[in-house]
């Protein structure tokens, strides 16, 4: 989902994809490529009447698809309606289930990244005095204290610890290693994540069921994507001849805390199997920064 053009960040990963699949079609092992979420940014849509009504949200990533001659087995937007029923059978289910439950959830939050974070998460801004930063991603954070939906993962934890330590993520280098450990101890530390937000302040989401004035998180929203692609949900049960699990997922690494905590965590509660490969990949940096979809230095992927 984006409110800009994809950069080229995206295509490195959309072509670290397709080569596995084409790879994979060579052995004559059938391949659903499935074009992985993004995250959202939250400043004005271009557009006052709707969910981020670009025609870059439209059409930008397939565009990007259809220039690097790449295939995506599935396509799908997560404005659709056949995702939104994704998102609510998935919703429903873990609220049947126990693991959603409504608190008072505080942190730092910010716009940009729509995400909360840890106090251990965030540091003193090295040129705006009195202000906080990501750590990750550098951007701006402020203190919310709100109403909101959380998801139990406390009890799923050492199920995902020992996910992690099945050789899930690459280990060939210092740099994964690192990464590894990290992930481990970012789970430790992590509390029962919020997976609602005040649809006051994020408005363009999908609503919360029964509750209007609540939407759901757009990082769960998201990763419902890839159960989408795969047609996990038919009918209000699930699709036993389903595409599931996937066996490789290629994404950046600043969005490995998504994919290898929050997406392990859901699957788990839904009664799904995990992916078997998570592949995170380093940053293409542009002018010693790194290329996102904001910066005015980044090299737009769909230039010709």
């Amino acid at each position: 989902m984006f409110d800009l053009e994809p950069h080229i960040g995206h295509a490195y990963t959309l072509c670290m994809a397709d080569a596995w699949s084409r790879f994979s079609a060579m052995r004559h092992h059938p391949s659903l490529q499935a074009f992985p979420p993004q995250r959202v940014f939250l400043r004005p849509p271009s557009s006052q009447t709707g969910f981020l009504c670009t025609g870059v949200d439209e059409h930008g990533s397939k565009d990007l698809c259809e220039k690097l001659n790449i295939s995506t087995g599935a396509f799908t937007r997560t404005t659709s309606e056949v995702h939104k029923r994704t998102v609510y059978e998935a919703w429903r289910y873990l609220e049947r289930s126990g693991f959603l439950y409504w608190s008072t959830f505080a942190g730092w939050y910010s716009i940009s990244d729509e995400t909360f974070y840890a106090d251990w998460e965030v540091v003193d801004s090295p040129s705006l005095s009195g202000t906080k930063v990501a750590k990750t991603t550098h951007s701006e954070v402020n203190w919310v204290e709100e109403e909101t939906c959380r998801f139990c993962l406390s009890p799923l934890k050492a199920k995902i610890h020992a996910w992690l330590d099945s050789g899930v993520l690459p280990h060939q280098s210092p740099e994964h290693d690192g990464l590894l450990a990290l992930t481990h101890s970012s789970l430790d530390l992590l509390q029962d994540p919020s997976v609602s937000r005040p649809s006051a302040r994020v408005p363009w989401g999908i609503p919360v069921p029964g509750r209007p004035d609540q939407t759901i998180y757009v990082w769960f929203d998201a990763l419902m994507n890839y159960l989408t692609a795969g047609k996990v949900f038919l009918n209000s049960a699930v699709n036993k001849q389903a595409v599931w699990p996937p066996d490789c997922q290629f994404i950046g690494k600043d969005i490995l805390r998504f994919h290898a905590i929050l997406w392990p965590a859901i699957l788990l509660a839904l009664g799904l199997s995990l992916p078997k490969k998570i592949i995170p990949h380093a940053h293409i940096l542009v002018e010693g920064t790194k290329a996102s979809l904001d910066a005015p230095h980044s090299y737009h992927s769909c230039d010709s």
